[in-house]
């Protein structure tokens, strides 16, 4: 098995998105998994769910083990769909510093789940990535009547 800080040091830098519950899904997973054994070649010889959990839950180690929230922001509705975007200042020996912006989206009565991430070295790239996911979801919100 691969250690976490491996995969997020091969990670830096990329964009990557997956989702359940929706159209596009498959094709979100089969990308998201390609890219990942792209980059971390250790995930190679693993079933494609397995890729997707290790590199979930090594960002999800990074953000509360090596990282620092710089930024937040969310929203619930009152039907529980939920949006919720980080900004995370992250630092270790081995990777130097780098940045994550953590984005979720949950719509539970429809079965659906969106989760993507960007890590970058750049802090002012970093922060238009959030400014940019927040206005995006915020504009997204207002338009399907979701408050």
């Amino acid at each position: 098995m691969v250690d976490f800080l491996t995969i997020v040091k091969k990670l830096i830098p990329g964009r990557y998105h997956t989702s359940t519950g929706n159209p596009s899904s498959p094709e979100d997973f089969r990308r998201f998994v390609e890219e990942a054994k792209r980059r971390v070649p250790e995930l190679a010889r693993m079933k494609d769910w397995e890729v997707e959990d290790a590199v979930l839950e090594a960002l999800d180690w990074a953000m509360h083990t090596i990282c620092v929230k710089q930024r937040e922001w969310g929203h619930v509705s009152e039907a529980g769909h939920y949006v919720g975007i980080g900004l995370y200042k992250c630092e270790h020996p081995d990777t130097g510093k780098f940045y994550i912006v953590h984005f979720e989206e949950e719509i539970p009565d429809a079965g659906e789940a969106h989760v993507g991430f960007e890590l970058t070295r750049d802090w002012r790239e970093a922060q238009r990535s959030f400014s940019e996911e927040r206005k995006y979801w915020e504009e997204e919100l207002k338009r399907r009547g979701i408050e």
